[in-house]
């Protein structure tokens, strides 16, 4: 593979890992025949995953490192950018790890600084760690979790019988895979009982349930800047989706230039900055107000209110909303890029016409409408509207001067299927 500059590895590798959210479906609720207008995407699944971590972190008192946790489970899946999503009515538990795990070995020698990955990968892979242990269960059990939502919400074929379908699911796992007391608990309990959204209340495991199944909305609350603009798209993104793709940045871009900062409080700081949309839903950035910004996060603090442990998330929110540390800082503006990549992609595949913007408010926005009145293209736009706004220092600037000027592309997926053939 030829050398690339700093800007064209990160941005590569954002596309890469891109395809988590829109090309990588979740095989098995496809397989199973599920009738849904929006199914989670992988990424919709790393973040839901992140979710139940920090309830069962909270309600519980694991001794974990939980920010090593919600990095862990942010490449927990980065092997299927390249094998895709298989399950285990595809392929045997035990092929898919070797063949998976090949695939992020030979993947991470290409990325700079890529044995973070690698080792944070086969810790979890390995589960000899209290950390990869507690993410391995946290993955299991919330495709558990999942699935009991959308067999209570109607989701499948009408063929399956609800109980049936939840004991068979849900004991398939629990015969397979050694869960601690505390997440047999959940699971026996949602075997037998519907998910429901309640207050915080005398009852971990409640509490548990109670907070996945709300910011289980991460995965369906659209991301608004797609639909005003009228991406085509098959289904619009989620504000789970985006939240992963900022993760992703956000790693890569430490990995490739070296950055002296706490990646694991950065992860984890972005991970929970959307939580006030479950609420109030996503307000485009153009249109959001300060006003808008302190409703937001009152709405994230009662989500946060459910967890006996709360605060935890609550403050990494505060401390992204403050930008008041460097880790702040640089989540923030990779919260700003990741954007102006993904613009750039639309371009390429056409999913964006300017022509057919009728009722867009976003055209009355003066930085909006003085560059689209050079006929600039939507990408060149946006991205000149992020450098104009938002002033990005280094490396930021000049990633995005690199998209600016030219195509992105990934050359991994090419590269590994070829030396697997």
């Amino acid at each position: 593979m030829e050398t690339m500059t700093k800007e064209q590895t990160v941005v590569s590798l954002f596309y890469l890992t891109n395809k988590l959210k829109d090309e990588v479906k979740r095989t098995g609720w496809h397989q199973k025949g599920i009738k849904r207008n929006r199914v989670e995407s992988v990424a919709d699944h790393i973040i839901g995953c992140q979710m139940l971590a920090y309830a069962m972190y909270s309600e519980f008192d694991y001794d974990v490192d939980i920010d090593k946790v919600i990095l862990m489970l942010a490449i927990h899946e980065i092997g299927e950018t390249i094998i895709g999503d298989l399950t285990p009515e595809d392929i045997s538990s035990k092929e898919k790890s070797e063949i998976e795990r090949n695939a992020v070995i030979k993947l991470t020698e290409m990325i700079p600084n890529g044995e973070l990955i690698r080792d944070l990968f086969l810790e979890f892979e390995e589960k000899k760690t209290k950390e990869a242990e507690f993410a391995y269960q946290i993955d299991k059990a919330e495709c558990d979790l999942q699935a009991k939502l959308y067999i209570q919400e109607g989701c499948f074929d009408h063929l399956y019988d609800r109980k049936e379908f939840t004991d068979s699911w849900i004991g398939f796992d629990i015969g397979r895979i050694n869960f601690d007391e505390n997440f047999m608990s959940v699971l026996n309990t949602i075997m037998n009982n519907d998910m429901e959204v309640k207050e915080h209340v005398d009852n971990p495991i409640q509490n548990v349930i109670s907070f996945y199944t709300l910011t289980n909305r991460l995965k369906d609350i659209k991301r608004e800047g797609e639909r005003i603009w009228k991406v085509k798209k098959e289904k619009y993104g989620s504000i789970a989706e985006h939240t992963y793709s900022v993760q992703m940045l956000e790693l890569f871009v430490y990995l490739t230039y070296n950055q002296d900062v706490d990646i694991k409080r950065i992860i984890s700081e972005t991970s929970v900055h959307g939580l006030g949309e479950i609420i109030n839903g996503d307000i485009s950035s153009l249109l959001k107000t300060k006003e808008d910004c302190n409703d937001e996060f009152v709405a994230a603090k009662s989500v946060t209110d459910i967890l006996t442990n709360g605060d935890i998330l609550l403050d990494r929110l505060r401390e992204f909303n403050e930008r008041n540390t460097i880790e702040s800082i640089y989540a923030k503006y990779c919260d700003k890029l990741a954007p102006d990549i993904i613009s750039k992609i639309y371009d390429a595949e056409n999913r964006i016409d300017l022509n057919n913007q009728e009722g867009n408010p976003l055209l009355e926005n003066p930085i909006v409408k003085r560059y689209l009145e050079m006929k600039e293209s939507f990408s060149t736009m946006w991205i000149l509207y992020g450098q104009e706004v938002y002033k990005y220092p280094e490396p930021f600037s000049s990633i995005s001067n690199y998209v600016l000027k030219n195509d992105v592309s990934e050359p991994y997926t090419k590269v590994l299927k070829k030396e697997a053939m």
